[in-house]
């Protein structure tokens, strides 16, 4: 998965996408790059603040935004390039992306993905519970795109966004393979048949690529339940 090692690498990329796409249809000049990088940016500060501004691996940007206030946070401010890293996680994730089906796109160009039904779903799994100021975190966030003035440094927008905070770990088989269902198989190769061998065989891979969809652990069993439902 190239540089892309755990799930909240690809969620922020994929909601940077669906957030710059909705700004730009209520008539926001804004690219991808600039809201996914500045969404990263943010998800970052808000992990850093809630941690003291302690050293993480999942965080980038300690130095360059130890001394930003809350107040200091407006997506004009944040969207310039020398207010974060000059190398932030997204870049990692084109390949992933599409990899995935999480973004569609007739090239490689990250300004010019739009989001999937696959991406949309993705978001919804992840964040569809949490609604800071009583609105999806979608929404949320191209009010702050927008200009209008939302409420960025509270716990809910932090359990969205922050690198810190893992992909909710779903418990029933239902939940599970619905996050099967958004790889549509992208690491798998030749025509799958239902026999136990294979079905092991694709246990295996995807539960070794599925740990970034929340670091689960699949079993056999409901891949096999999985396969038996989806693949002919």
């Amino acid at each position: 998965m190239g540089g892309v090692w755990f799930g909240k690498q690809l969620f922020l990329a994929t909601l940077g996408v669906a957030v710059a796409e909705q700004a730009r249809a209520a008539r926001r000049r804004v690219s991808n790059i600039e809201v996914a990088n500045a969404i990263e940016a943010l998800g970052c500060w808000l992990a850093l603040q809630h941690n003291g501004w302690g050293r993480d691996p999942r965080v980038r940007g300690a130095n360059k935004m130890r001394r930003i206030a809350a107040q200091d946070l407006s997506f004009d401010r944040v969207r310039k390039p020398s207010f974060y890293v000059t190398q932030p996680m997204r870049q990692a994730t084109i390949q992933p992306l599409r990899d995935l089906g999480l973004i569609e796109s007739a090239g490689e160009r990250f300004n010019g993905f739009t989001c999937s039904e696959t991406g949309d779903a993705f978001i919804n799994a992840v964040a569809g519970h949490l609604k800071p100021s009583s609105r999806s975190v979608t929404e949320h966030l191209i009010s702050w795109v927008n200009g209008e003035n939302v409420a960025l440094n509270t716990p809910t927008l932090r359990q969205a966004l922050s690198p810190m905070v893992e992909l909710p770990r779903l418990s029933n088989a239902g939940s599970i393979i619905g996050v099967v269902d958004l790889v549509k198989y992208p690491f798998s190769t030749g025509s799958l048949t239902r026999s136990t061998t294979q079905k092991r065989s694709l246990s295996q891979r995807l539960s070794g690529q599925l740990f970034l969809f929340g670091g689960m652990q699949f079993n056999d069993c409901l891949f096999s339940l999985f396969v038996t439902i989806h693949v002919p």
